[in-house]
């Protein structure tokens, strides 16, 4: 690395140092060759697979955030401290938001709260994503094919009849093949699930420009499209994953039978490990294959040409079937 970076170097300060030759024979002041530990102003350059005919990141309107305050929006200054904490500053904000948080930065880490235990749980490595959710899958799974009865002896006891009627049903397991079954309607119900919930939760309108929206909002999914390159916020933390699961189970769970609600929830849980998974290597791994290769191309285009457009994660059918690809 140093050979190669000695070599750039040398290259560069020659370019330099011709363009200096020319323009001093124009009157023109050459520029000022400056290391890249101290350049004033990163720019977040689109990754090599998704560059067309642009190199630097811009939304709808042209603009490009280099990440080290005074974000410009709109032609207006609004001056974010990135060496404190980002949250409290997002209010301030107000209408100018939404242009602010879609233009990524270029740092490659930054703090949420201000609070030192706030912010130890909302970063998270990618590992502890299949460390905790596995055995959540297995656990699912192990329950949808083991009978139990849940009925207390006191049913039993009970002289007037009146409360047996009343006694909760045991589960009655699931066969290999209807486990099978609902396990893959879990995964087909994650996939959808992860669509619809990207395009119109995370990227919803944005109903208010009050205080705590506009937090919510970041929290949820803002400070990944402001910060793409932070490694320790792309996947869930544990506790907004174990939210989302509640809300999703209850869904399968007021839909099918208990049993098949199990299954289905296990095929669930496994979608949701790929997707973070996906999401991850996407984001800072190198795809060999052709298909997540795609899936990179598809995904930094949403990042850095229109963040209304394409949303599929793991897959990209949704945005075909619902009309929301790239062009």
């Amino acid at each position: 690395r140093a050979w190669k970076w000695k070599r750039r170097t040398a290259f560069v300060e020659a370019c330099v140092d011709s363009k200096r030759d020319r323009d001093g024979n124009r009157g023109v002041d050459a520029p000022q060759l400056s290391s890249p530990d101290h350049a004033t102003e990163p720019v977040l350059k689109m990754p090599v697979a998704t560059r067309r005919s642009a190199t630097q990141p811009r939304d709808a309107t042209g603009a490009v955030d280099s990440g080290m305050g005074n974000a410009q929006v709109k032609g207006a200054a609004y001056d974010v401290d990135y060496t404190k904490a980002i949250l409290p500053q997002v209010p301030k904000l107000g209408a100018a938001y939404e242009d602010w948080v879609h233009k990524p930065s270029a740092h490659p880490q930054f703090r949420m709260f201000e609070s030192d235990l706030f912010e130890y749980f909302a970063t998270m490595n990618w590992y502890i994503v299949p460390i905790v959710w596995f055995p959540v899958s297995a656990a699912f799974a192990y329950a949808s094919m083991m009978e139990f009865d849940s009925a207390p002896a006191d049913y039993a006891d009970d002289l007037n009849g009146t409360l047996a009627d009343e006694a909760p049903v045991g589960v009655k397991p699931l066969t290999p093949k209807q486990f099978a079954g609902w396990w893959v309607v879990g995964l087909m119900f994650w996939s959808l699930a992860e669509y619809a919930l990207h395009r119109f939760v995370f990227h919803g309108p944005i109903l208010s420009e009050g205080e705590f929206f506009l937090r919510f909002h970041f929290l949820l999914h803002g400070q990944h499209h402001k910060f793409p390159l932070d490694k320790g916020r792309l996947v869930f933390p544990v506790v907004p994953a174990t939210i989302t699961a509640c809300f999703l189970y209850s869904l399968l769970y007021s839909l099918l039978p208990l049993a098949a609600s199990f299954a289905a929830m296990s095929g669930l849980v496994v979608g949701y490990i790929s997707y973070d998974l996906t999401h991850y290597y996407i984001h800072h791994g190198k795809p060999l294959s052709g298909y997540f290769r795609r899936l990179k191309d598809h995904h930094m285009q949403h990042h850095f040409r229109n963040q209304d457009t394409g949303f599929g994660i793991t897959s990209t059918a949704w945005d075909y079937v619902f009309s929301s690809g790239h062009n």
